[in-house]
């Protein structure tokens, strides 16, 4: 897969949680009522919301994961921050370190063993 369409996919993922968030929190807020009936409900969201961005970002500006969380106060976010071991890497940039993906990826070293006598018998049939 090449990089643009990785890259690709990572846009349309961001971009897919943030509409339904945005429609979610838009369906909260019109029927507060209902949901309010839901125990756990938002902060269910919110997990999935903080497992997106778990696999999705190494960094992420605070204002940003303020939005996608939907939490309104500081001390909010510095609770979605500790349940989720993430680290405020400059107070003044406003950049919290997610995770370094690196240390989640894990490579395989794949080996095939391909004898010649099975790809002879192929290439033979397509002559």
């Amino acid at each position: 897969m090449s990089v643009q369409a990785v890259l690709g996919l990572y846009v349309h993922s961001i971009e897919l949680v943030t509409y339904l968030l945005n429609l979610l929190q838009s369906s909260i807020a019109l029927n507060r009522d209902f949901w309010q009936h839901i125990t756990g409900f938002e902060n269910s969201i919110r997990n999935y919301v903080c497992h997106v961005v778990n696999i999705t970002y190494q960094r992420i500006d605070k204002s940003s994961l303020i939005e996608l969380l939907g939490v309104h106060t500081e001390k909010d976010l510095s609770e979605w921050m500790r349940q989720n071991k993430w680290k405020e890497t400059n107070p003044s940039s406003g950049s919290l370190l997610i995770a370094s993906q690196e240390e989640l990826i894990k490579t395989k070293n794949i080996t095939e063993k391909i004898d010649f006598e099975s790809v002879a018998s192929i290439l033979a049939t397509y002559r």
